[in-house]
């Protein structure tokens, strides 16, 4: 590559630039940075749970699997517990390569009826999709990606978590206009960082994510590759299946529409239900006049569950969504505005710093707590398929994601 460099009409190589001098901060931009960074409008929410989930946290973390299963029938209690025995006897001994830590806690009972859920309670499939993510995790080793590889892909906030939904979910905003790479295998890598993550912030009893996506202003030209979104929604479906909640897409522009034909062949039915379509513009101009009037009811007559503007109310005028889909709906029947960012509705005034929010989130992050692995507790308890306590606890917020 030295030939970039050299002069015309000059064979050698050329002269090395000399090193520049790293000059030192002023102390007036020293003075601003520490402001910026005290500044509260930086500072992402990854721990103000909703009041009702804070209450409820408490006796959500206590659970034990037990208790866990005990909502479930006689046959899914069975059914996890064959799952269960079959994680320890049959996967784990099969898999290749260098195990990761913590993989025998990762197969813990939230996880096993996951799995159990995503393939409709058949036992043979979540088997065979458990043994097919453990290897995966064990190749991709997603709990070691470090931050500073994939810090490259973070620096423009085109995703970051902060505030929860309704229920206790965290929620990651995605902004693809702030994307600033076209390293796609780097940028996979930074959305199953993300997913680790979210999964260390699910307070206890909470198994989901939530998606609020800027489509605004998106076009062919910036918005991500298929390729790119299809990978991304095989590592999502295969190897984290039930962990997104609900996805909003917010202010879609036509390049939407087309974008979705094109991507509907890798959705499956469930995850196509949790899309929802948000029009800001319809939806403040609803609630700027639902507030003004006597009701609390929407304009329109209808009312979502806090009092707003119905889902109806919100469509906007001669725009359909795609079949299957949860629609055109109010944002605020799902995530309060005082969890919800100015830009998409809400009341919190964050404004994204990538030192403050970068700092935040690692700082946050941290290796689950010990927990009985599944090998002990069937030994413990003679590996009867029918015992329910041949589970590990998963109730802690802090257990690595699936």
């Amino acid at each position: 590559m030295s030939f970039l460099f050299r002069r015309k009409g000059d064979g050698g190589a050329p002269s090395p630039a000399p090193a520049a001098a790293s000059p030192s901060p002023a102390p007036g931009d020293v003075a601003a940075a520490a402001a910026e960074d005290a500044d509260p409008r930086h500072v992402p929410n990854l721990t103000r749970w909703p009041e009702s989930v804070r209450l409820a946290a408490p006796s959500a973390a206590a659970l034990s699997p037990a208790e866990i299963l005990e909502p479930l029938s006689d046959e899914q209690r069975a059914a996890a517990a064959e799952v269960a025995a079959a994680v320890v006897s049959d996967v784990l001994p099969e898999l290749t390569g260098t195990s990761l830590p913590g993989e025998e806690e990762w197969a813990d009972t939230r996880c096993i009826l996951r799995y159990l859920r995503a393939t409709k309670w058949d036992t043979e499939a979540a088997v065979a999709r458990l043994r097919a993510t453990l290897q995966w995790r064990r190749e991709y080793r997603p709990t070691e990606i470090p931050a500073s590889e994939v810090e490259p892909e973070a620096v423009t906030g085109k995703e970051f978590f902060t505030g929860f939904d309704r229920q206790g979910r965290p929620i990651l905003y995605l902004v693809p206009a702030n994307e600033n790479t076209k390293t796609y295998d780097r940028q996979l890598r930074f959305v199953v960082y993300n997913l680790e993550r979210g999964a260390l912030l699910m307070p206890p009893g909470v198994e989901q994510f939530s998606l609020v996506i800027d489509f605004e202003n998106i076009s062919m030209f910036s918005g991500t590759p298929v390729s790119v979104s299809k990978k991304f929604l095989e590592v999502l479906g295969s190897h984290y299946p039930e962990r997104l909640g609900l996805a909003f897409m917010v202010n879609p522009s036509w390049y939407l529409w087309v974008f979705f034909r094109l991507i509907r062949p890798f959705l499956d039915p469930v995850t196509k239900s949790k899309i929802h379509f948000v029009s800001l513009v319809r939806q403040r101009a609803l609630n700027a006049a639902s507030s003004n009037s006597n009701s609390t009811g929407s304009i329109n007559g209808g009312e979502s569950e806090d009092g707003g503007p119905s889902d109806a109310d919100t469509t906007p005028a001669g725009q359909a969504t795609e079949q299957g889909t949860g629609g055109w709906t109010n944002i605020h029947s799902y995530i309060d505005p005082d969890q919800l960012l100015e830009d998409y509705g809400g009341a919190v005034p964050f404004k994204f710093l990538h030192r403050v929010y970068w700092k935040h989130l690692t700082s946050f992050v941290r290796p689950p707590v010990e927990r009985e692995s599944a090998a002990a507790a069937v030994a413990a308890n003679g590996d009867n398929d029918d015992d329910e306590d041949d589970f590990v606890d998963a109730d802690d917020d802090a257990a690595a994601a699936s």
